[in-house]
């Protein structure tokens, strides 16, 4: 009741629900029950009426004449009161309507206390009805209620009954008396007439609503909106049908009532919007809501559909980032995309306002939970909040580009897209900031600045297509802001560029702008090295000497390049094959006197041209002169890799070596080839010696000391045990080839070497629990007689039993060693148990033929064991050809001794592989090998699986490589080379 109570409270009734009182206090302009008393006739003509009676009445006697003329009197009196009340205010007084309303109540007051007007029931309730019409007049309500109370109670089937009865009713509605209120706007509701009647249905409807019969005044409201619709009271009927519905029904039931009652979807659009407003004011809006769903379905005028989406928007904003917020901002949106209202067009004009208003207090939401100032309590993905307001920023700037609020926006908008790195919306920023005048420079210059950093990052991914670009907005910014403070960075990062891309005609002018703008040695060198690679070799020496840059301090790199600009000019002659220019140039240039620097030029020059030309020996002759450490710096590095790779190619190690010896660089790139310069000419390396080398090199090379040279190895791993699984098995295979035994018995420090790698021969098969229980049954003694040796048998004939259930479980998953031991023992308990059960002697008192007979029952009886130990013995046998299977096809892994002679080498590059071998320096050749793979087999494995097999051979022939060669061969699925190794096989 309390809830029905508020949604009333404050709810007035609309203008023309009941008729408007008069403006003047005191007196009402017409009478509520709309008097039938007003005359056509003229106020004239109505007081010569007046003024006619009086004569007559002054002369009549009391009586029934004088009732009718008394009646008559006041009629007219009530008439001209009316006729005055219409009148303007300056040409008539209260006063003089007062006394004719007087008047009037006292000519029908005396034919309704008159003897004669006692029998004439008409007549005495038109007069009570005349005293209240004028009564109402002069704000006498509760006397006219109690006059037309009385006329009703003397005829109730007067022609005035329903309008005095209507009146009663508003007195009692005024006075919260609803019961009573209702009971007279129902009691005469036919009679009315047609307008009346209608508004005596409205305030029966606002009786139920104030008693808070809801269903009731719904009833009411209904049959008014159904049968009048056209009427005005309908228009307030409909209005307050909304208002019920938003309060006391669910969406639904206020859709099925919309349809059910409004036969056109204009109709029902108006009332659904009355629903709707009545929701924004009750807080109940969503976008989510069948009732706005139907009435945006319904709305076609595009400016009234987004009026009702920024009604909503208006009441379900957030301070915070919000979904629900944001997407009925999108339907407004397209609304607006769907119906070309464009920015700027007439349709938009009514909603500029508040569209303006509304986006913007979104905008804020969204920055504020980006920013971190709100929270993000709906926890919407950061990729989301940047795209929404990369959203909002766009729609906003395009609809209200003249507001404040835009160049916030703006600088936004690029701090956003540079944090989601979407170059590609600061690029449109930017040029939208170019084309716009109005825009300040600040912001054109942070777009600017923006824009660059986007195609930085594009031309990464893209150099081809973003490259260009990346140049134009560089020399753009570089042109536009010669004021910023970045001006200087910018230009250096586009003569990058230049550089990068080698345009060093372009990137010269650039530089000198950079070098005035800040003349110091870094900027002088850049330009003087853009010159050296214009090839302005020329102009490089000379800016040297030039007095303006004599403050600029030349330093070493600047001096340098000085070098190496009259170095360029010698290297000039031997790029044209002018070899006596080259060759007088690089004698000058050494012998002028030159430092240790430019001296070391030269040579290096010197150097790579005779690699250029093939003189490997004057080469070599060359590069010996540079003292060791320095053949690794970056002036002889190269050449000497090249040497150094040249000699190793070749097979010549000790020349490698030579070139080699002494060079301490570890961390370079011949560090590997210095090992193995080292290895093919003979000698030995530490462990030491491969510090610096990468995990791949050093596998390398310890697989190749395990094969080639496994005494190193174990020089190796007695300093420094193996560490790892690969090296313990590297070590493994190292031991098999010393002992020449795969399965050998290795040293107690060997297995402290190995450990987790132990070769077959050490494994050890641990007794079983059933082997252990089998070993502990005990056997009455053979032909032992007595209860003890009888109890001792049935025992050890139960365990038995039971044993021989239990072993195929016991056997599942061991080695077929252990399954053997076990069945072997299962076995010799069988027989045995069978046995004592034979030997059992028979009792003494056994007759001849019991004897038989118990002779034939132990033979029964220790058949069972006899058959159950015969299969075992199966068992057995079978597992032990198992095991012999095993051992021979052992036996087939190891390949038979081959001469070195007749080794089926294969054609192409491996001359000097042979030579290697048989010159019994196998660790040449094992290098040659892997050195040449790629050019000497080109993808041929057969051909290099029998080089390698060959190197391995010509190292050792022995049992237990010739099984790692089958093993390896195996692996990797070279049949046809175990097939051509057999072939030429002893």
């Amino acid at each position: 009741m309390q809830k029905i109570t508020a949604a009333l409270a404050g709810l007035s009734l609309v203008s023309g629900a009941i008729p408007s009182l008069a403006n003047e206090p005191g007196l009402k302009t017409r009478s509520a029950v709309s008097s039938p008393l007003l005359s056509a006739e003229s106020e004239q003509k109505i007081r010569d009426g007046i003024n006619s009676l009086q004569i007559l009445i002054h002369r009549a006697h009391p009586g029934p004449q004088m009732d009718a003329l008394l009646m008559t009197r006041a009629k007219l009196e009530l008439s001209l009161a009316q006729k005055m009340l219409l009148l303007p205010k300056a040409s008539v007084t209260n006063s003089r309507i007062s006394r004719l309303l007087e008047s009037s109540i006292k000519d029908a007051m005396t034919v309704a206390a008159s003897p004669a007007s006692a029998k004439n029931a008409r007549l005495r309730s038109n007069a009570y009805y005349f005293a209240g019409e004028a009564a109402i007049y002069l704000n006498r309500n509760a006397q006219a209620n109690q006059w037309f109370k009385q006329a009703i109670e003397i005829n109730p089937s007067g022609s005035e009954t329903p309008l005095m009865a209507f009146f009663i009713a508003e007195d009692y509605f005024d006075h919260q008396d609803y019961d009573q209120a209702r009971s007279y706007y129902s009691r005469y509701l036919e009679r009315l007439e047609p307008r009346i009647k209608r508004l005596a249905i409205y305030k029966i409807a606002w009786c139920w609503l104030k008693q808070e019969k809801v269903d009731e005044a719904e009833k009411s409201l209904m049959y008014l909106v159904r049968h009048f619709p056209k009427e005005e009271v309908s228009k307030d009927a409909i209005r307050d049908l909304g208002f019920v519905l938003s309060r006391f029904r669910s969406e639904d039931q206020a859709l099925n009532l919309a349809t059910e009652l409004f036969p056109t979807e204009k109709d029902e659009a108006k009332f659904l919007r009355i629903i709707e407003t009545n929701y924004e004011q009750q807080g109940k809006a969503s976008a989510r809501s069948k009732v706005f769903k139907r009435l945006v379905d319904l709305t076609t005028d595009p400016v009234e559909k987004i009026e009702l989406y920024l009604g909503l928007l208006n009441m379900v904003r957030k301070d915070f980032a919000s979904t629900p917020h944001y997407l009925i901002f999108t339907e407004i949106r397209s609304t607006l995309e769907t119906n070309d209202i464009g920015p700027g067009s007439k349709q938009i004009a009514p909603l500029q306002r508040v569209l303006d208003e509304e986006t913007q207090k979104l905008v804020r939401a969204y920055i504020d939970t980006y920013s971190g100032k709100q929270k993000n309590l709906e926890k919407i993905p950061r990729d989301k909040l940047v795209g929404t307001m990369k959203d909002l920023f766009g729609f906003y700037s395009a609809y209200f580009p003249k507001s404040e609020f835009v160049p916030v926006i703006m600088r936004i908008w690029i701090d956003v897209c540079q944090d989601s790195k979407d170059w590609a919306c600061i690029d449109n920023i930017n040029k939208h900031l170019t084309d716009d005048s109005a825009s300040t420079v600040a912001l054109r210059e942070k777009a600017a600045l923006a824009e660059i950093v986007a195609f930085e990052a594009l031309a990464k991914e893209n150099r081809g297509r973003y490259r260009p670009r990346l140049m134009e907005s560089l020399n753009a910014f570089t042109k536009n802001y010669p004021k910023s403070s970045l001006w200087l960075a910018t230009t250096k990062r586009s003569v990058d560029l230049l550089l990068e891309d080698k345009r060093y005609d372009d990137a010269i002018p650039v530089l000198d702008k950079i070098l005035a703008h800040e003349p110091n040695e870094e900027n002088f060198y850049r330009s003087q090295w853009a010159r050296f690679q214009a090839e302005q070799y020329g102009e490089v020496g000379n800016r040297g000497k030039d007095p303006k840059f004599a403050s600029i301090k030349k330093s070493t790199r600047l001096q340098t390049l000085q070098r190496e600009a009259l170095l360029k000019i010698a290297e000039t002659a031997r790029n044209k094959n002018d070899t006596k220019t080259y060759t007088e140039s690089i004698r000058q240039f050494i012998s002028s006197g030159a430092d240790a620097g430019k001296a070391k030029i030269a040579r290096a020059d010197l150097l790579r041209f005779d690699i250029e030309k093939g003189a490997y020996p004057a080469a070599d002759e060359e590069i010996l002169k540079v003292a060791p450490n320095d053949r690794v710096s970056p002036d002889f590095h190269d050449s000497l890799e090249t040497l150094v790779s040249y000699h190793l190619k070749r097979g010549e190690f000790k020349q490698a070596d030579q070139l080699l010896a002494g060079v301490k660089a570890p961390n370079s790139s011949v560090h590997f080839e210095s090992i193995l310069a080292k290895l093919g000419s003979g000698g030995t390396i530490r462990r030491s010696d491969t510090q610096g080398l990468s995990s791949s090199q050093q596998s390398y090379l310890m697989t190749t000391l395990c094969l080639l040279q496994p005494e190193t190895l174990f020089d190796w791993f007695k300093a420094t045990p193996p560490q790892t699984k690969e090296e313990r098995t590297l070590l493994l295979l190292a031991l098999r080839l010393r002992h020449d035994n795969w399965n050998f018995t290795p040293s107690p420090e060997e297995k402290a070497w190995l450990k987790d790698t132990l070769p077959e021969s050490t494994k050890s098969y641990p007794t079983t629990a059933l082997e252990k229980r089998l070993a502990s049954l005990h056997y009455p003694e053979a032909g032992a007689t007595g209860p003890k040796a009888e109890k001792a048998l049935q025992l050890v004939v139960q365990q038995t039993q039971e044993i021989r259930g239990q072993i195929s479980d016991e056997i599942k998953g061991k080695p077929a060693e252990v399954q053997l031991r076990i069945f072997q023992a299962a076995r010799a308990n069988e027989e045995k148990v069978a046995q004592l059960i034979l030997a059992s002697p028979p009792p003494a008192d056994l007759t001849l033929e019991q004897r038989d007979q118990y002779e034939a029952a132990l033979k029964k009886a220790a058949g069972e064991f006899t058959a159950q130990g015969q299969e075992f013995g199966k068992l057995e046998t079978s597992t032990k050809n198992a095991l012999n299977e095993i051992q021979e096809k052992e036996k087939e892994r190891i390949l038979p001794p081959v001469s070195m002679d007749k080794w089926p080498w294969p054609n192409g590059g491996d001359k000097l592989l042979v030579d290697s071998v048989k010159s019994q320096n196998a660790m040449g050749a094992w290098i040659l090998l892997e050195l040449h793979r790629k050019d000497w087999f080109s993808g041929d494995d057969q051909k290099y699986y029998l080089c390698r097999s060959g190197v391995l051979l010509g190292s050792n022939g022995g049992e237990t490589m010739r099984r790692y060669l089958y093993d390896e061969l195996t692996t990797a699925e070279q049949e046809d080379v175990i097939k051509k190794w057999k072939e030429v096989a002893r």
